[in-house]
């Protein structure tokens, strides 16, 4: 297994004993119990003005087979920028995907069924919410909190 130094893990739990590092654009998925990794595509190059990325590994039925997928959101804190992509675990290349709510992302996560649930904060107001990513139509879905 090489080394992990430098490298950060993701914003997501382990997922079926996996976990995620990554280090700049550099992406690995590990599995410490046998010790073995495989290097995911790079992440799409950071547009100019992107304050932080966020990246979730996501587990779930997608038709007859159970896969995975590792979400990276992309924003900045001073301007509209938002962007997402996701990566099909196997494939070779990210694609670009579209989200119709603004927010910001704030907790880690949890992956339920095929589901990826997380705290965030709506843009511009600031309201806390739940997210909900679904795997299989690979869609965001806005969960208001009761106050």
């Amino acid at each position: 297994m090489p080394s992990l130094e430098g490298y950060r893990t993701s914003e997501s739990e382990s997922i079926l004993g996996l976990l995620c590092y990554y280090e700049g654009r550099n992406v690995l998925l590990c599995n410490p119990v046998l010790q073995k990794f495989i290097t995911l595509p790079e992440f799409p190059e950071v547009p100019l003005g992107c304050t932080e990325c966020r990246k979730y590994l996501c587990f779930g039925d997608l038709g007859d087979k159970k896969k995975m997928k590792l979400l990276l959101v992309r924003r900045s804190l001073h301007s509209k920028f938002q962007d997402y992509h996701i990566l099909l675990v196997g494939e070779e290349s990210w694609r670009a995907i579209g989200c119709k709510h603004r927010f910001l992302p704030a907790t880690k996560t949890l992956c339920n069924r095929g589901r990826l649930y997380f705290g965030a904060k709506s843009f511009p107001s600031m309201d806390c919410i739940l997210m909900s990513f679904d795997l299989r139509s690979e869609e965001f879905h806005r969960i208001d909190i009761l106050s």
